[in-house]
């Protein structure tokens, strides 16, 4: 497949990734790991501010009930 890919693109694969927005580009364009890494980390901050966020408002709800 690498040779496939490589005829396909001649050479530019790199630039289709990042202009499809395949890879990520900090300083430099990220690794398949490395972008991996970085939306895994992304989407479980995420999930913990939901479920903080939840978590306060259920302690507010209990607390007007009271």
């Amino acid at each position: 497949m690498a040779d496939k890919l490589k005829t396909a693109f001649h050479g530019q694969q790199s630039h289709f990734e990042k202009t499809m927005g395949i890879k990520l580009e900090w300083h430099h364009l990220l690794t398949r790991m490395q972008t991996t890494v970085l939306l895994t980390i992304v989407f479980l901050l995420g999930i913990a501010v939901l479920l903080i966020v939840d978590l306060i408002r259920s302690k507010e709800n209990v607390r007007t009930v009271d």
